[in-house]
């Protein structure tokens, strides 16, 4: 039993490799290119369509609101705004009517006229891209003047420039707020490390999480620079800005008696 095992394992080692003469050889084989196969898609055209106004969309602008006060006419003034321009849309927003024009030529050579020479009273909307960046400058003095401050900045638009304060203690502090356009080079004011001799800190303001108070008419979700609206006083509810109040100084609660 054993032997016979043996010799098949001799018999399979001999036959397991051959060496085969080059006439009995098989020929290699030139691998052809084939070429792909074309199949009918009835929804090319289509898609083609799609790409092509995908890429041919134009970008869509942002069109400011224009905020109506409310009041008891504000009816007729729809009226005559929809006559001329029917394609604007109004609707009702916290005490004002938002109108929002079709164009922006429509808003403001045509709808924004309409409402200064018809004397009404409204707050723009802004997009957020004109909206001013604001800044806090630090470590100033506080009687620094704010002229040099602005002659400083020259390389940048500088739109408006306060300087904090403490109501409590009725002094001024050693910080400006500095309000500047957006521009390719607004960014680079943070920078800036030196002004007017002094070693600084430029950083972007903080805001309070509390609502904006208009300085122009003294209500509140907007600001000054976009309000149309006649000026109201806080102190006396004069027809006048409250910081050209003849009223100075805060009066004094007197107990009753």
């Amino acid at each position: 039993m054993l032997a016979e095992f043996v010799k098949r394992g001799r018999e399979l080692s001999e036959n397991s490799f051959k060496v085969v003469s080059r006439k009995n050889a098989a020929k290699p084989r030139s691998i052809e290119n084939k070429s792909e196969i074309e199949t009918s898609n009835k929804f090319q055209h289509l898609m083609d369509v799609e790409e092509q106004e995908t890429l041919t969309e134009p970008p869509k602008t942002f069109i400011p609101a224009i905020n109506l006060k409310l009041t008891n006419d504000y009816n007729l003034t729809l009226q005559e705004i929809s006559r001329n321009h029917p394609e604007t849309t109004n609707k009702y927003d916290r005490g004002y009517i938002k109108i929002t024009p079709n164009s922006l030529e429509d808003r403001e050579k045509k709808n924004i006229d309409y409402l200064n020479k018809s004397e009404k009273e409204y707050v723009l909307s802004e997009t957020p891209d004109v909206r001013p960046i604001k800044i806090v400058i630090k470590n100033l003095s506080p009687d620094h003047s704010k002229e040099n401050i602005s002659d400083e900045l020259a390389n940048f638009k500088v739109v408006r420039i306060n300087q904090l304060r403490n109501f409590r203690l009725k002094t001024l502090l050693p910080i400006f707020l500095v309000e500047l356009t957006k521009t390719p080079n607004v960014n680079e004011i943070y920078k800036i490390d030196k002004l007017n001799f002094f070693k600084i800190k430029i950083e972007p303001y903080q805001k309070k999480n509390r609502a904006t108070i208009c300085y122009n008419c003294s209500e509140f979700c907007h600001s000054a620079r976009n309000c149309r609206c006649k000026p109201r006083c806080i102190k006396c509810n004069g027809s006048h800005e409250t910081r050209n109040c003849h009223i100075k100084e805060k009066k004094s609660k007197t107990p009753p008696a």
